[in-house]
């Protein structure tokens, strides 16, 4: 990619307000001209470092499966708001629809960003929607309860919360029927769903569309959002917010074609509090369209562990093609 006056800002502002990107670029000249110029970050290592000015205003969010004491990402207010009303974009792209009922069961304990991006993108969507802000905390039966009471058709969760309803529906041999609703979308986190998961959920609502919300990281920040034309695992890039790669770990090459399998490292264009330049998102994905697509799409085939060697994680073609093949049925069901 060829930098803009936008990324040298960007990469000027990273080396002022991060001693981590200062150690890492302090033999990188001042003029770079193509994002390959500057190596790949470290999480393990950036995470350390506390940046050099915490702003007056904005929101801290954690990291809920780093240690007790790291992993911390900062927002300034503007920073916030322009991702909120970024995803709001996402959702009103075909997630969502007019006069839907959406009940919000993600997470809102530690710094989990998640309960509130969504809550906020929802206030600001340009979309008429009814919001139910439950939390992932709530009793099933009393999430049963509101689901009847204001006819909900929007389940929006993390996948440990379905499988905990569906469940605990279940034992309880509720269905749609006897719970008052007409769920007609299942909205799951940024997560890749299991085969085991999509038929239960797709058995207990079965009218259920059973797509992801978004592949975001609120702590990370904005990679990708899913319209009508997505599979479960497929997303357009938020093209104003971030820029993806996909890189041969083998190779360390630029994957630009379709269909082969690559990590997922990303550039998060507005963010300068906690700079998010060229990071290693913990994900396998492959393109679906050509790179002149504008907010191109991607597949997502899973995750990887940062610190294994990339010959022992890298996907064979039979498990790429397995893998590709589930998501492509499932997004065929989702689709009748």
């Amino acid at each position: 990619m060829i930098f803009d006056s936008k990324l040298r800002e960007l990469v000027q502002t990273a080396r002022s307000s991060s001693q981590y990107y200062l150690n890492l670029y302090k033999d990188i000249p001042n003029q770079v001209n193509d994002l390959s110029e500057l190596p790949i970050s470290d999480p393990a290592e950036l995470w350390k470092f506390r940046p050099h000015q915490i702003p007056p205003d904005g929101i801290i969010l954690k990291d809920q499966k780093a240690p007790k004491n790291g992993r911390y990402s900062i927002y300034s207010k503007q920073e916030w708001n322009l991702m909120v009303r970024i995803f709001a974009r996402g959702l009103a792209a075909g997630t969502l629809k007019r006069g839907d009922r959406v009940a919000n069961l993600f997470d809102a304990a530690h710094l989990n960003g998640d309960f509130l991006l969504l809550s906020e993108s929802l206030h600001h969507s340009t979309l008429e929607v009814l919001h139910l802000p439950l939390t992932g905390a709530v009793q099933d039966a009393e999430i049963l309860a509101h689901l009847g009471r204001f006819e909900i058709n929007v389940l929006a969760a993390p996948l440990s919360t379905l499988r905990r309803l569906a469940s605990y529906c279940s034992r309880m041999s509720a269905s749609e029927t006897t719970i008052g609703c007409k769920v007609d979308q299942i909205l799951f986190g940024a997560e890749c769903i299991d085969q085991k998961t999509f038929t239960t959920l797709a058995k207990l609502f079965p009218r259920a569309q059973i797509r992801s919300i978004g592949f975001v990281m609120p702590r990370i920040g904005l990679i990708g959002y899913s319209d009508w034309s997505c599979s479960p695992q497929e997303f357009r890039i938020f093209s104003e917010a971030t820029w993806i790669e996909l890189i041969d770990p083998l190779t360390k090459k630029l994957i630009q074609e379709v269909g082969k399998p690559g990590k997922v490292i990303t550039t998060q264009l507005f963010r300068s509090c906690t700079p998010i330049i060229r990071y290693p998102t913990g994900e396998w994905a492959e393109w679906v369209e050509t790179a002149q697509v504008h907010d191109r799409k991607l597949r997502r085939l899973g995750g990887f562990e940062l610190e294994s060697r990339p010959r022992r994680r890298y996907p064979s073609p039979e498990r790429s093609q397995s893998g590709s093949r589930f998501l492509r049925e499932a997004g065929r069901s989702v689709e009748k």
